[in-house]
């Protein structure tokens, strides 16, 4: 069977199910089920798009735990059937991709069970499908459960291999908890201020002291919040360094946001006694604190008495470093949002009696700029060179898929709101009137064409005619500031495949003009668009 011819009187053999030649009574090394259970714990572990989420995989004998933690944009915010769909999704790429072992891949049992075949790139369609055949969103309560509702559940796949790995499956277990924290990137540290104006012994002073980034004080136990520092040499004998609070550090305490800030500042020249010997406030409020730095060293009281002066250390803190000594305006005991716009000053003396004041001055980060497509869908444009047909998708999947296959990808036409409601009832909802601004989208079998309607009659009509429901695509953006129309043309000229390709969406006034002095018929706007990045 295996177009093997063997000739070896004095040996006994046989051919294995997988084509090994086993001599003389060797055992297959061969264990289908355990290199199956391997290959998927691998696919799983390459999942990715896993945006807002943490997953790991790890293996036991031949049962795989792959376990999901969601962070806080996807326990609060989003739908519990998106966070599934998301894993699964990943996961049934991944796996495609290692396609030579895994055959299909299932779940659920009777009526709820649902299989996907791994011979094809899994669709959005099987993505929907086994999802809800696992049961996950069910269990969490439905289609109103946001991603919290998911913690704590569970429920299993079953992976059955193909090819020589045929007959023999194993269990993966998908589990889902709510805890994970994003990592947050470090910023890349302030460059240091340019020295090559300055006198050498100013510049070695100045140097000594390296500005950048600053974790704030972890005095109440909570994640250090970052603050960004950078020096500008102002002067001969002057630097400014500009402290740059977040919001996270405005809300810390003033103490510890100051002591962070003038610690990191002192620790700095301390490492350096060759350029720096002592540092002294700067108050106009004499006596002024002096703290010598010897070899090296920051004085164990050195960084209180001097916040203790300049009125950045808590009530009690400064009483006992200054015994009731003068100090300026009391700025320690509330939060750090009391700094911005304030300035401090230290003086920095070398040993041969040179100095350079330093000036700590507080401000807030700007505001980042608000991002136009928080909360948005991205709709694709893709365009069949085959049938003249366009295509709106917001499925990003479909269209890499639909790209392979030769249409070409137009970019995105526009960007709409979510549609937060349950697909089963879309329509319904639609229909009696409780729910308004759907986007629905629906399929022609006999030519491939596709057509998107916001009117649930338009619906029922095709439906009568053949057509398949696919769901809702996204959502209008009817009350949205600024939002956009999107216009729908028809060409009655265009035949194609059976009609295909007669319907085109654009948010583009002027393409929507051209079409319609080239023959199309325009048939007005359909719908809104969120955002149309021109």
């Amino acid at each position: 069977d295996h177009g093997l011819e063997i000739d070896c009187p004095d040996h006994e053999y046989e051919i294995s199910d997988r084509g090994e030649v086993l001599w003389d009574g060797a055992e297959s090394d061969f264990h289908p089920e355990e290199e199956l259970a391997r290959a998927v714990r691998s696919a799983a572990n390459k999942a990715d798009a896993l945006e807002g989420m943490a997953a790991k995989a790890t293996l036991d004998e031949t049962t795989i735990a792959l376990d999901v933690d969601l962070a806080d944009e996807r326990r609060s915010g989003d739908p519990a059937v998106e966070a599934v769909e998301d894993v699964v999704k990943a996961l049934l790429e991944a796996l495609y991709r290692d396609n030579d072992m895994v055959g299909t891949v299932s779940a659920g049992t009777g009526e709820g069970a649902y299989e996907v075949k791994l011979e094809n790139e899994p669709t959005g369609y099987d993505v929907r499908k086994l999802a809800e055949a696992l049961g996950l969103v069910a269990a969490a309560g439905g289609d109103g459960a946001t991603g919290a509702d998911l913690a704590g559940k569970s429920a299993t796949l079953t992976v059955s291999g193909t090819g020589f790995h045929a007959g023999v499956s194993v269990r993966l277990t998908l589990s889902f908890a709510c805890s994970w924290e994003p990592p947050v990137a470090p910023s890349s540290p302030t460059a240091a201020p340019d020295t090559s104006e300055l006198e050498p012994e100013a510049a070695s002073i100045v140097e000594a002291a390296e500005p950048g980034r600053v974790e704030l004080n972890d005095a109440g136990g909570e994640e250090a919040a970052p603050v960004e520092v950078a020096a500008t040499v102002t002067d001969a004998d002057a630097v400014t360094w500009t402290v740059t609070l977040a919001d996270e550090a405005q809300e810390k305490p003033a103490a510890d946001v100051a002591g962070s800030v003038i610690g990191s500042f002192l620790s700095s020249v301390a490492k350096s006694p060759e350029a720096v010997s002592r540092v002294s406030t700067v108050t106009g409020n004499p006596p002024e604190v002096r703290v010598e730095l010897k070899d090296g060293r920051l004085p164990e009281d050195g960084l209180a008495r001097i916040l203790a002066k300049l009125g950045l250390a808590p009530a009690g803190a400064r009483a006992q470093a200054l015994a009731d000594e003068p100090s300026s305006d009391d700025r320690a005991d509330t939060a750090g949002d009391v700094l911005i716009g304030e300035s401090y000053k230290l003086l920095a003396e070398s040993p041969r009696g040179d100095a350079v004041t330093f000036t700590f001055a507080f401000r807030a980060a700007p505001e980042a700029p608000a991002d136009p497509h928080e909360g948005l869908v991205a709709v694709y444009r893709l365009y069949n060179p085959n049938t003249g047909e366009h295509l709106l998708t917001s499925d990003a999947h479909e269209r890499d898929v639909l790209g392979g296959l030769g249409w070409d990808k137009e970019g995105i036409a526009s960007w709409q709101p979510k549609a937060n409601v349950p697909a089963a009832s879309a329509l319904e909802l639609a229909r009696d009137g409780t729910v308004e601004g759907l986007v629905f989208r629906m399929y022609n079998p006999s030519n491939g064409d596709h057509l998107l309607t916001m009117m649930p009659t338009e619906v029922d009509g095709l439906r009568d005619a053949g057509w398949r429901f696919e769901g809702v695509a996204f959502a209008s953006a009817e009350d949205a500031e600024g939002a956009r129309p999107v216009w729908r043309l028809w060409n009655p000229n265009m035949t194609g495949k059976g009609g295909a390709g007669s319907h085109l969406y654009t948010a583009d006034a002027h393409e929507y003009d051209v079409l319609g002095g080239l023959g199309w018929k325009r048939e007005g706007r359909y719908w809104s668009a969120a955002w149309v990045d021109d």
